[in-house]
């Protein structure tokens, strides 16, 4: 929660909500690690706690849908909600829209993310509605166009419609449509959707459409010609009425044996993450630091002396396989204490010994409890 944190800005109190919110998602397939995944992103467009609280949840059931990381996802939804004017509080309206799209047709979510990307910001500057946009971002799908081929054709044939060259004019006045059939008083495009009827009812062939739009858009907007206006008019009004489609394809994925794992799954990360912050983490933390200081300690110790204390170890490890046999505690008590008493005659009378015999104690005591673990 530490890049949440960084992020958002959010006090004490946000931060413990977020945080004991992000543990409570694993119903829903993801832990807490790749809830705060996701709450990053929404951070980072602005929202404040309340706000990812109510926008993450879609995002969720959108991700399972479409069986998509939640930290891609997220990224995906704010990119596309910001570049189109949107606000996030209609992230479940959006996200219905974007599971209705790829359920209809062959266009996948992150190649939809892709070419709104590129076409979204243009389309909402010209005040064309999301779910025409996303029909003919379907439709290009369809026709085999997709990602930044369809965000960059679909924003081509816009900035064409808009201020077109002379040769497009003339192509579309020889077909009998006027610039007051495509632009209003300001310039904007009234309805791609619009268009493509009246090219299709014109009778517009390829070559007509190659002149009007060019050669980087051209090739998609024939290919929406070829899918139909009924076709893709029936994209449209299923996305005019795509409430909950996120929710029940998210469902539907998540049903069986795979989504009940990954609930499980998530619930015992988010398990082994409370055990970790309960202090544990901290414990281990401190003990490695310890052992790293000991064993550099005992680098820096001069060749005699770590001989002395192999010796030592072999003959503490020789104790192992009698206290195994014998089965007695009071043997392994007997044999710390002979060793104690070898490093007494010894290194009584050093004070380093006294810091190998502790070492040498810690040795037989740790062979003890393995050759007595049961």
């Amino acid at each position: 929660m530490a890049r949440v944190n960084a992020a958002s800005g959010a006090t004490t109190e946000e931060l413990a909500m977020l945080k004991n919110s992000a543990m409570g998602f694993a119903g829903m397939g993801f832990d807490a690690t790749q809830a705060g995944d996701g709450m990053v992103y929404l951070a980072k467009a602005g929202l404040g706690a309340k706000d990812i609280l109510s926008a993450l949840p879609p995002i969720m059931r959108l991700a399972a849908g479409e069986q998509m990381e939640l930290a891609q996802a997220s990224d995906l939804m704010v990119n596309i909600i910001t570049g189109y004017g949107r606000k996030m509080s209609e992230a479940t309206e959006i996200s219905d829209q974007f599971s209705t799209v790829t359920d209809m047709t062959t266009t996948g979510l992150a190649d939809l993310g892709e070419a709104m990307k590129i076409a979204g910001p243009v389309a909402a500057g010209m005040n064309i509605p999301m779910e025409e946009t996303l029909a003919i971002l379907g439709g290009m799908g369809q026709a085999g166009f997709k990602g930044s081929l369809a965000g960059t054709a679909l924003r081509g044939a816009l900035s064409t419609l808009a201020v077109p060259a002379k040769e497009a004019k003339d192509a579309l006045k020889g077909l009998g449509i006027s610039g007051a059939d495509i632009v209003d008083s300001k310039g904007n495009v009234k309805s791609l959707m619009d268009v493509l009827v009246l090219l299709e009812k014109k009778g517009a062939t390829t070559a007509d459409v190659l002149t009007i739009f060019g050669e980087r858009a051209g090739p998609a907007m024939a290919g929406l010609l070829g899918i139909g206006t009924t076709e893709l008019h029936r994209y449209q009004d299923a996305l005019e009425n795509s409430a909950g489609a996120a929710a029940r394809k998210a469902e539907i994925t998540t049903a069986g044996a795979a989504g009940a794992f990954d609930r499980m799954w998530a619930a015992i990360k988010n398990a082994g993450i409370a055990v970790a912050e309960s202090g544990l983490l901290e414990w281990i933390s401190k003990l490695a630091e310890k052992v790293s200081k000991l064993v550099t300690w005992l680098s820096e110790l001069s060749p005699t002396t770590l001989a002395v204390l192999t010796v030592i170890g072999g003959l503490v490890a020789a104790v192992g396989p009698a206290i195994f046999i014998l089965g007695q505690l009071a043997i392994g008590i007997q044999a710390i204490t002979a060793v104690w008493g070898m490093l007494n005659l010894a290194f009584l009378a050093s004070p380093i010994g006294w810091v190998i015999g502790i070492i040498a104690l810690l040795i037989a005591a740790g062979v003890l409890l393995y050759t007595q673990w049961d």
